[in-house]
Protein backbone atom coordinates (compact mmCIF):
# COMPACT_ATOMS: atom_id res chain seq x y z
CA UNK A 1 0.00 0.00 0.00
CA UNK A 2 1.04 3.82 -0.60
CA UNK A 3 0.94 5.88 2.58
CA UNK A 4 0.67 9.22 3.58
CA UNK A 5 3.62 10.40 1.41
CA UNK A 6 2.58 8.70 -1.96
CA UNK A 7 -0.85 9.85 -1.55
CA UNK A 8 0.40 13.61 -0.50
CA UNK A 9 1.95 13.62 -3.80
CA UNK A 10 -0.74 11.85 -5.62
CA UNK A 11 -2.99 15.36 -4.42
CA UNK A 12 -0.74 17.23 -5.33
CA UNK A 13 0.14 16.21 -9.18
CA UNK A 14 -3.71 15.94 -9.65
CA UNK A 15 -3.96 19.48 -9.06
CA UNK A 16 -1.78 20.31 -11.24
CA UNK A 17 -2.79 18.00 -13.88
CA UNK A 18 -6.33 18.36 -13.39
CA UNK A 19 -6.86 21.59 -12.54
CA UNK A 20 -8.14 22.79 -16.34
CA UNK A 21 -10.55 19.83 -16.68
CA UNK A 22 -14.20 21.26 -17.28
CA UNK A 23 -17.35 19.79 -14.90
CA UNK A 24 -19.56 19.55 -17.81
CA UNK A 25 -20.71 16.19 -18.80
CA UNK A 26 -18.84 14.33 -21.16
CA UNK A 27 -19.89 14.03 -24.81
CA UNK A 28 -18.36 11.49 -27.39
CA UNK A 29 -16.90 13.64 -30.10
CA UNK A 30 -13.65 14.26 -29.44
CA UNK A 31 -10.54 12.76 -31.50
CA UNK A 32 -6.60 12.24 -31.14
CA UNK A 33 -4.72 11.42 -34.09
CA UNK A 34 -0.89 11.46 -34.41
CA UNK A 35 2.21 10.18 -36.00
CA UNK A 36 4.81 7.38 -34.36
CA UNK A 37 8.48 8.79 -35.46
CA UNK A 38 11.76 6.90 -34.85
CA UNK A 39 13.82 9.49 -33.09
CA UNK A 40 16.54 10.88 -33.24
CA UNK A 41 16.27 10.28 -37.24
CA UNK A 42 12.59 11.63 -37.26
CA UNK A 43 11.42 8.35 -39.33
CA UNK A 44 7.63 7.53 -39.12
CA UNK A 45 6.99 4.36 -38.35
CA UNK A 46 4.60 2.05 -39.92
CA UNK A 47 2.89 -0.85 -37.78
CA UNK A 48 3.39 0.23 -34.56
CA UNK A 49 0.82 -0.92 -31.56
CA UNK A 50 -0.60 2.10 -30.68
CA UNK A 51 -2.62 2.36 -27.20
CA UNK A 52 -4.78 5.14 -26.07
CA UNK A 53 -6.18 4.90 -22.04
CA UNK A 54 -9.48 6.60 -21.14
CA UNK A 55 -9.15 8.19 -17.39
CA UNK A 56 -11.78 9.23 -15.36
CA UNK A 57 -10.13 10.69 -12.61
CA UNK A 58 -7.78 8.23 -12.20
CA UNK A 59 -9.79 5.16 -12.77
CA UNK A 60 -9.18 3.39 -15.93
CA UNK A 61 -12.41 3.01 -17.81
CA UNK A 62 -11.06 1.74 -21.15
CA UNK A 63 -7.77 0.96 -23.46
CA UNK A 64 -8.27 1.28 -27.68
CA UNK A 65 -5.76 0.35 -29.61
CA UNK A 66 -4.70 0.44 -32.99
CA UNK A 67 -1.67 0.19 -35.32
CA UNK A 68 0.51 2.89 -37.52
CA UNK A 69 -0.55 3.42 -40.95
CA UNK A 70 2.07 3.15 -43.71
CA UNK A 71 3.30 6.85 -43.16
CA UNK A 72 3.46 6.10 -39.10
CA UNK A 73 -0.07 7.78 -38.30
CA UNK A 74 -2.81 6.63 -36.38
CA UNK A 75 -6.40 8.37 -34.84
CA UNK A 76 -8.66 7.19 -32.25
CA UNK A 77 -12.40 8.69 -32.64
CA UNK A 78 -16.07 9.21 -30.49
CA UNK A 79 -13.99 10.32 -27.46
CA UNK A 80 -15.42 11.65 -24.71
CA UNK A 81 -15.41 15.25 -23.80
CA UNK A 82 -15.07 17.32 -20.71
CA UNK A 83 -15.61 16.17 -17.29
CA UNK A 84 -12.79 14.27 -15.14
CA UNK A 85 -11.57 12.47 -18.63
CA UNK A 86 -8.01 12.12 -19.49
CA UNK A 87 -6.38 10.22 -21.99
CA UNK A 88 -2.92 8.64 -22.39
CA UNK A 89 -1.80 7.46 -25.69
CA UNK A 90 1.53 5.29 -25.96
CA UNK A 91 3.17 3.40 -28.60
CA UNK A 92 5.30 0.21 -28.40
CA UNK A 93 8.04 0.13 -30.23
CA UNK A 94 11.15 -3.00 -29.48
CA UNK A 95 9.09 -4.22 -26.23
CA UNK A 96 9.19 -0.54 -24.64
CA UNK A 97 6.35 1.70 -23.98
CA UNK A 98 6.20 5.70 -24.66
CA UNK A 99 3.88 7.64 -23.34
CA UNK A 100 2.73 11.56 -24.64
CA UNK A 101 1.89 14.27 -22.13
CA UNK A 102 -1.59 13.69 -20.58
CA UNK A 103 -4.42 14.91 -22.77
CA UNK A 104 -7.98 16.21 -22.35
CA UNK A 105 -10.68 17.22 -24.46
CA UNK A 106 -13.26 20.20 -24.75
CA UNK A 107 -16.23 21.25 -26.61
CA UNK A 108 -13.76 24.09 -28.20
CA UNK A 109 -10.83 21.69 -28.30
CA UNK A 110 -12.23 18.29 -29.38
CA UNK A 111 -9.11 17.55 -31.46
CA UNK A 112 -5.66 17.26 -29.99
CA UNK A 113 -2.25 16.00 -32.27
CA UNK A 114 0.29 14.52 -30.84
CA UNK A 115 3.68 13.35 -31.74
CA UNK A 116 5.25 10.07 -29.95
CA UNK A 117 8.89 9.52 -30.52
CA UNK A 118 10.23 5.75 -30.14
CA UNK A 119 14.43 4.44 -29.61
CA UNK A 120 16.43 1.53 -29.93
CA UNK A 121 17.56 0.13 -27.31
CA UNK A 122 20.35 -0.35 -25.61
CA UNK A 123 21.70 -2.05 -22.07
CA UNK A 124 25.02 0.32 -22.22
CA UNK A 125 24.40 2.73 -18.73
CA UNK A 126 27.73 5.44 -19.45
CA UNK A 127 24.53 8.02 -20.46
CA UNK A 128 22.33 7.75 -17.26
CA UNK A 129 23.12 10.34 -15.27
CA UNK A 130 21.30 11.33 -12.04
CA UNK A 131 20.23 15.59 -12.62
CA UNK A 132 19.39 15.67 -8.89
CA UNK A 133 19.11 13.14 -6.06
CA UNK A 134 17.15 14.31 -2.50
CA UNK A 135 17.50 12.62 1.15
CA UNK A 136 14.76 13.87 3.12
CA UNK A 137 16.02 12.67 6.87
CA UNK A 138 13.75 12.99 10.10
CA UNK A 139 15.34 11.36 13.19
CA UNK A 140 12.22 10.34 16.04
CA UNK A 141 12.57 8.34 19.01
CA UNK A 142 10.57 5.60 17.32
CA UNK A 143 12.82 5.76 14.48
CA UNK A 144 14.44 7.29 11.15
CA UNK A 145 12.20 8.22 8.59
CA UNK A 146 13.52 8.66 5.17
CA UNK A 147 12.26 10.21 1.86
CA UNK A 148 14.48 10.25 -1.60
CA UNK A 149 13.71 11.58 -4.86
CA UNK A 150 16.05 10.90 -7.62
CA UNK A 151 15.54 12.65 -11.32
CA UNK A 152 17.30 10.49 -13.59
CA UNK A 153 18.75 11.77 -17.50
CA UNK A 154 19.59 9.67 -19.87
CA UNK A 155 22.30 11.39 -22.20
CA UNK A 156 22.46 8.59 -24.97
CA UNK A 157 20.96 8.59 -28.02
CA UNK A 158 18.63 4.99 -27.37
CA UNK A 159 16.35 3.88 -24.31
CA UNK A 160 18.49 2.26 -21.50
CA UNK A 161 16.38 -1.39 -20.75
CA UNK A 162 18.80 -2.13 -18.09
CA UNK A 163 20.77 -5.34 -17.86
CA UNK A 164 20.82 -8.12 -14.75
CA UNK A 165 23.37 -8.02 -12.29
CA UNK A 166 23.68 -11.79 -11.90
CA UNK A 167 23.78 -14.03 -14.36
CA UNK A 168 19.89 -15.15 -15.25
CA UNK A 169 18.52 -11.98 -13.14
CA UNK A 170 16.12 -9.53 -13.92
CA UNK A 171 17.57 -6.42 -15.90
CA UNK A 172 17.85 -3.66 -13.83
CA UNK A 173 17.80 0.49 -14.76
CA UNK A 174 18.54 1.93 -11.75
CA UNK A 175 20.11 0.84 -8.52
CA UNK A 176 19.08 2.44 -5.31
CA UNK A 177 21.32 2.03 -2.18
CA UNK A 178 19.30 1.07 1.50
CA UNK A 179 21.34 1.59 4.53
CA UNK A 180 21.08 -1.65 7.09
CA UNK A 181 18.01 -1.85 8.73
CA UNK A 182 15.68 0.16 6.49
CA UNK A 183 12.09 -1.28 6.83
CA UNK A 184 8.56 -0.63 5.42
CA UNK A 185 10.04 0.22 2.21
CA UNK A 186 7.37 2.18 -0.18
CA UNK A 187 7.42 2.95 -3.55
CA UNK A 188 5.39 5.92 -5.09
CA UNK A 189 4.83 4.09 -8.21
CA UNK A 190 4.55 0.28 -8.04
CA UNK A 191 5.26 -2.11 -5.17
CA UNK A 192 8.85 -4.21 -4.36
CA UNK A 193 8.28 -7.71 -6.72
CA UNK A 194 6.44 -6.12 -9.56
CA UNK A 195 8.13 -2.74 -11.16
CA UNK A 196 11.02 -2.73 -8.14
CA UNK A 197 12.76 -5.39 -7.25
CA UNK A 198 15.10 -6.35 -4.30
CA UNK A 199 19.19 -6.38 -4.94
CA UNK A 200 22.40 -6.55 -3.05
CA UNK A 201 22.39 -3.70 -0.93
CA UNK A 202 19.35 -2.56 -2.22
CA UNK A 203 16.48 -2.19 -4.49
CA UNK A 204 16.06 -0.98 -8.16
CA UNK A 205 14.17 -0.05 -10.71
CA UNK A 206 13.09 -1.95 -13.60
CA UNK A 207 11.30 0.57 -16.28
CA UNK A 208 13.18 1.42 -19.06
CA UNK A 209 14.46 4.91 -19.15
CA UNK A 210 14.39 6.97 -22.47
CA UNK A 211 16.80 9.78 -23.89
CA UNK A 212 16.20 13.21 -23.07
CA UNK A 213 16.39 15.12 -19.46
CA UNK A 214 15.03 14.72 -16.38
CA UNK A 215 13.67 11.44 -18.25
CA UNK A 216 12.73 9.27 -15.15
CA UNK A 217 11.67 10.01 -11.87
CA UNK A 218 12.13 7.52 -8.84
CA UNK A 219 10.25 8.33 -5.08
CA UNK A 220 10.14 6.11 -2.76
CA UNK A 221 10.26 6.13 1.19
CA UNK A 222 11.40 3.97 4.78
CA UNK A 223 11.98 3.65 7.97
CA UNK A 224 15.21 2.65 9.95
CA UNK A 225 15.71 1.84 13.65
CA UNK A 226 16.21 4.42 16.45
CA UNK A 227 19.05 5.78 16.62
CA UNK A 228 20.97 8.08 19.32
CA UNK A 229 22.95 10.99 19.12
CA UNK A 230 25.39 11.00 17.33
CA UNK A 231 24.49 8.55 14.70
CA UNK A 232 26.25 7.86 11.27
CA UNK A 233 24.68 6.57 8.02
CA UNK A 234 26.85 5.48 4.61
CA UNK A 235 24.90 6.67 1.59
CA UNK A 236 26.44 5.00 -2.17
CA UNK A 237 25.06 6.84 -5.14
CA UNK A 238 25.92 4.39 -8.14
CA UNK A 239 25.73 6.86 -10.58
CA UNK A 240 27.06 10.17 -11.36
CA UNK A 241 24.98 12.88 -9.64
CA UNK A 242 24.85 16.76 -10.36
CA UNK A 243 22.63 17.73 -7.69
CA UNK A 244 22.42 16.34 -4.30
CA UNK A 245 20.38 18.30 -1.27
CA UNK A 246 20.27 16.37 2.03
CA UNK A 247 17.39 17.69 3.84
CA UNK A 248 17.36 17.14 7.18
CA UNK A 249 14.45 18.22 10.16
CA UNK A 250 14.60 21.21 12.19
CA UNK A 251 16.65 20.45 15.40
CA UNK A 252 19.24 18.10 14.11
CA UNK A 253 22.49 18.96 11.99
CA UNK A 254 24.51 16.61 9.45
CA UNK A 255 28.07 16.47 8.53
CA UNK A 256 29.85 14.61 5.67
CA UNK A 257 31.77 15.87 2.74
CA UNK A 258 31.61 17.26 0.49
CA UNK A 259 28.05 18.51 1.65
CA UNK A 260 27.69 22.14 2.80
CA UNK A 261 25.14 23.78 4.05
CA UNK A 262 22.55 25.58 1.80
CA UNK A 263 19.96 27.06 3.50
CA UNK A 264 16.37 25.97 4.18
CA UNK A 265 13.42 24.42 2.16
CA UNK A 266 10.23 23.53 2.76
CA UNK A 267 7.58 26.21 3.95
CA UNK A 268 5.48 25.33 6.72
CA UNK A 269 7.14 22.00 7.76
CA UNK A 270 11.11 23.47 6.97
CA UNK A 271 14.07 21.27 6.42
CA UNK A 272 17.84 21.95 6.53
CA UNK A 273 19.74 21.50 3.10
CA UNK A 274 22.93 20.21 2.65
CA UNK A 275 24.06 20.36 -0.80
CA UNK A 276 27.00 18.84 -3.13
CA UNK A 277 27.16 19.36 -6.89
CA UNK A 278 29.34 17.08 -9.38
CA UNK A 279 29.46 13.72 -8.01
CA UNK A 280 31.04 10.87 -9.70
CA UNK A 281 29.79 6.93 -10.05
CA UNK A 282 29.76 4.99 -6.97
CA UNK A 283 30.37 8.07 -4.58
CA UNK A 284 29.77 6.44 -0.77
CA UNK A 285 28.59 9.51 1.84
CA UNK A 286 29.61 9.18 5.38
CA UNK A 287 27.00 11.25 7.52
CA UNK A 288 26.77 12.09 10.63
CA UNK A 289 23.80 13.23 12.35
CA UNK A 290 23.34 15.03 15.29
CA UNK A 291 20.97 16.99 17.69
CA UNK A 292 21.88 21.06 17.06
CA UNK A 293 20.97 21.31 20.80
CA UNK A 294 24.14 18.48 21.36
CA UNK A 295 25.76 20.66 18.46
CA UNK A 296 25.69 23.65 20.31
CA UNK A 297 22.51 24.94 19.34
CA UNK A 298 23.19 25.81 15.75
CA UNK A 299 22.59 23.83 12.61
CA UNK A 300 25.16 25.02 10.08
CA UNK A 301 25.25 28.19 12.17
CA UNK A 302 21.56 28.49 11.58
CA UNK A 303 18.54 26.30 13.25
CA UNK A 304 15.77 25.47 15.75
CA UNK A 305 15.46 22.77 18.27
CA UNK A 306 13.10 20.07 16.61
CA UNK A 307 9.22 20.24 18.04
CA UNK A 308 7.98 17.36 19.26
CA UNK A 309 5.34 15.04 16.70
CA UNK A 310 4.55 11.51 15.51
CA UNK A 311 5.78 9.38 13.12
CA UNK A 312 2.46 10.09 10.98
CA UNK A 313 3.41 14.10 10.96
CA UNK A 314 7.07 13.52 10.34
CA UNK A 315 5.71 11.55 6.97
CA UNK A 316 3.88 14.51 6.12
CA UNK A 317 6.48 17.03 6.73
CA UNK A 318 8.32 14.74 4.35
CA UNK A 319 5.80 14.31 2.13
CA UNK A 320 5.41 17.87 1.75
CA UNK A 321 9.34 18.57 1.29
CA UNK A 322 9.03 16.08 -1.65
CA UNK A 323 5.90 17.54 -2.94
CA UNK A 324 7.78 21.19 -2.72
CA UNK A 325 10.51 19.45 -5.02
CA UNK A 326 7.94 18.25 -7.39
CA UNK A 327 6.07 21.93 -7.73
CA UNK A 328 9.08 23.96 -8.18
CA UNK A 329 9.78 22.18 -11.64
CA UNK A 330 11.92 18.90 -10.94
CA UNK A 331 9.03 16.67 -12.37
CA UNK A 332 6.26 17.38 -15.34
CA UNK A 333 3.85 14.63 -15.67
CA UNK A 334 1.71 12.84 -13.09
CA UNK A 335 3.45 10.10 -11.38
CA UNK A 336 -0.71 8.71 -10.67
CA UNK A 337 -0.28 7.00 -14.07
CA UNK A 338 1.59 3.81 -13.46
CA UNK A 339 4.78 3.29 -15.89
CA UNK A 340 5.05 6.59 -18.24
CA UNK A 341 7.43 4.58 -19.57
CA UNK A 342 7.16 0.73 -19.53
CA UNK A 343 8.28 -2.55 -20.58
CA UNK A 344 5.99 -5.10 -21.37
Amino acid sequence: MRNALGFTLIGILLVIGLAAAPAAGAQASGTIEGVVMLAPANTPLAGVPVSLEWYEGTTLKQTLQTQTDAGGGFSFTGLALGGENVYAVSALYKDVAYFGDMITLTASAPQKAVRLEVYETTDDDSGIVIERAHLIISPLNEGVQVGQMFIVSNAGGKTFIGRPLQEGGQPVTFRIYLPKGADQLTFDAGELGERFISVPDGAADTMPIPPGQSSAQIVLSYTLPPQGTPWSMDYTLYYPVKNLNVLVSMGWVVEGAPLEFAGTMGGEMPFLNYAARDLPANTTLHLTFQSSATAGGTAGKSGTAAPAGSAQNTMLGIAIGLGTLLLIGLVTYPLWIPGRQGRT
